[in-house]
């Protein structure tokens, strides 16, 4: 079916579905993202994750002062493991320090989840999306109407034209 069809292309499988911008067709895989219900939005997805971590890399590797901070952490925390791993019956041995991706994962930095009106959150979702390094993004929602009053996506629609987030409502019946 269509709905399968757009769900394989957003998962970076093949399909049979083609979006033009001009007469170039799409990377679907890296510009679409395909929602089926607006109450299944993850805004932790992981190319948002990605992008966010991303650019705390790059705050990172522009600030000296956070990068001496962090390399002596580091330092303390391989010490400290050195000692640890001493006392252990096994041959065990460290790969090396950690890297500030493996840092945030590993505090479970994530995009705060504010309880908002679905609209909020189709908003900032569509937000999110424009921040992503993607030439031509495009946000695929199916049934959309049957959540969002008239004016909610009106408002929607506003703000992804302002972002130049591409917008596809594929709805049931007619809008």
């Amino acid at each position: 079916s269509f709905v399968n069809e757009m769900n394989l292309a957003s998962l970076s499988e093949q399909s049979s579905v083609s979006i033009l911008d001009g007469s170039k067709a799409l990377n679907l895989s890296k510009s679409l993202f395909f929602v089926q219900s607006p109450y299944l939005i993850n805004i932790n997805d992981k190319r948002f994750l990605n992008a966010a971590y991303d650019q705390l890399s790059c705050e990172f590797n522009n600030d000296s002062v956070l990068q001496m901070k962090f390399n002596e952490l580091n330092s303390e925390l391989e010490s400290l493991l050195y000692d640890l791993l001493l006392k252990s019956d096994f041959n065990l041995t460290i790969d090396g320090g950690l890297d500030l991706h493996s840092v945030l994962k590993s505090f479970g930095v994530k995009i705060e989840d504010i309880d908002e009106s679905l609209v909020e959150k189709l908003i900032d979702f569509v937000s999110l999306v424009s921040k992503l390094k993607i030439a031509t993004p495009v946000i695929a929602f199916l049934n959309l109407q049957q959540f969002l009053d008239q004016q909610e996506l009106k408002s929607l629609l506003d703000h992804s034209m302002s972002l130049n987030v591409m917008l596809l409502l594929l709805e049931s019946r007619q809008i």
